[in-house]
């Protein structure tokens, strides 16, 4: 099994950066929707709990249905993160799916992460679970853990690999 660097069970979540449209006005970010119901679009700042431990991480999550994540402080001078796509799931639920890419210091890729997340959101917070499954830097497959993630609306537009 190859080492992998720079968070191999990194599990972040997504947040949003933007505007919304419902019924033809336009809402913004962190506003109810037409319905009454929170909306995640927006950026968020939080932490995510995995088996390797717990890292920071913004999300944008965009009124398209795309979002961004960006784990912060990574360790050895790497970064990580991806980009994927989020749902309306119910009243005050939404879910994600992020493909997130593990560098180290000089920009190699080490590994990604398939990130599969369920999403509470609660006004200005959200928190969510799921399991994401870890990769090498070849694509071969590493494991898997279960993650949860807790966030907070606010913190700067992450910036997409």
């Amino acid at each position: 099994m190859s080492r992998l660097s720079c968070g191999a069970f990194r599990a972040p979540a997504l947040a949003v950066l933007g505007l919304t449209t419902a019924m033809g006005m336009t809402i913004p970010a962190g506003a109810a929707d037409a319905t009454g119901h929170s909306s995640p679009v927006g950026v968020w700042e939080g932490t995510v709990r995995h088996g390797a431990g717990t890292d920071d991480l913004v999300l944008a999550f965009h009124a398209d249905g795309s979002v961004c994540l960006a784990v912060t402080g990574v360790p050895d001078g790497g970064r990580a993160g991806g980009e994927g796509s989020w749902r309306a799931a119910g009243p005050d639920m939404f879910s994600y799916v992020v493909k997130e890419w593990l560098y180290d210091a000089t920009g190699a890729v080490t590994g990604s992460v398939d990130i599969d997340q369920r999403a509470v959101q609660r006004a200005g917070t959200f928190d969510s679970t799921g399991v994401s499954k870890i990769y090498d830097a070849q694509g071969a497959y590493v494991g898997s853990t279960e993650a949860e993630v807790s966030a907070r609306r606010g913190g700067a537009q992450p910036k997409c690999p």
